[in-house]
C-alpha cells in the first residue's frame, strides 16, 4: 500500500506518461514534469527496487531527451518501447 503522497505522484506520472505516449511529440514542460516526479518517486524508499529502477530509467530518458542534439521527437520515438513498458509498470503499481 502506497502512502497518499506517493500514490498521488504515481497517478500524476502515469497520466503524464500516457499523454506523452499518446501524442508522441516533444513537450518540454510535460517532459520536465515527468522527470521531476520520477526523481521524487525514485527517492521514496517505499516503492521497492524494481519500481525505483523504473523511475531511474524514466529520469534518464527525460534528461537525455532534453539534452540530446538530435531531433527530440525522434529520440522519444526511439524510446517508445521502454516508455510503454514503464507505463504498464505504473498501471500495475496503481492497481495494487
Amino acid at each position: 500500500m502506497l502512502k497518499p503522497q506517493t500514490k498521488e505522484r504515481v497517478d500524476v506520472l502515469y497520466s503524464l506518461l500516457g499523454q506523452q505516449l499518446q501524442e508522441e511529440d516533444f513537450n518540454e514542460d510535460r517532459l520536465q514534469k515527468i522527470t521531476e516526479i520520477s526523481q521524487l518517486l525514485k527517492e521514496d524508499v517505499e516503492v521497492g527496487e524494481q519500481t525505483t529502477e523504473v523511475f531511474d530509467d524514466i529520469v534518464s530518458i527525460g534528461q537525455d531527451a532534453m539534452e540530446t542534439k538530435q531531433d527530440k521527437k525522434e529520440f522519444l520515438a526511439s524510446k517508445s518501447r521502454e516508455l510503454h513498458e514503464y507505463y504498464e509498470h505504473l498501471k500495475k503499481l496503481i492497481e495494487e
